[in-house]
């Protein structure tokens, strides 16, 4: 199965919203607000059909984060729907992303096979 081709809008860093067809500006800067003034970790889910946005939005909310000095990991995984290890690439992403030793990204690799295979041999037995 291909996946369409991205048809991304351009975000300029100069003006963010320049191209924002849809007016998502308030919606984006009310999710920063929120992230900003957590003080835990947080998971924020964005749903809705295919087309309407999505993507865009979270490149905006990206884009915005990167300017008020907020380390953002950007994964599309539709990218890589079909790959057998959908998890491990996803840590990967994040831990390559945030982490300046290289051996953190070796350490979980090791640690999700070994884990993984155990629990294979063990659902065996």
């Amino acid at each position: 199965m291909k996946l369409p081709t991205d048809q991304s809008i351009d975000i300029p860093n100069d003006d963010i919203y320049l191209n924002d067809k849809l007016s998502r500006e308030l919606e984006v800067l009310n999710i920063v607000e929120l992230i900003t003034k957590l003080s835990n970790p947080c998971t924020i889910a964005v749903d809705s059909s295919w087309g309407t946005g999505k993507t865009t939005f979270l490149r905006f909310l990206q884009a915005e984060l990167q300017q008020r000095d907020i380390k953002v990991s950007y994964f599309n995984a539709w990218e890589k729907d079909f790959d057998k290890e959908p998890f491990l690439l996803i840590v990967n992403h994040i831990v390559s992303k945030f982490s300046e030793k290289e051996s953190d990204v070796r350490e979980i690799k090791k640690r999700w096979c070994s884990k993984k295979y155990a629990d294979i041999r063990h659902s065996h037995n």
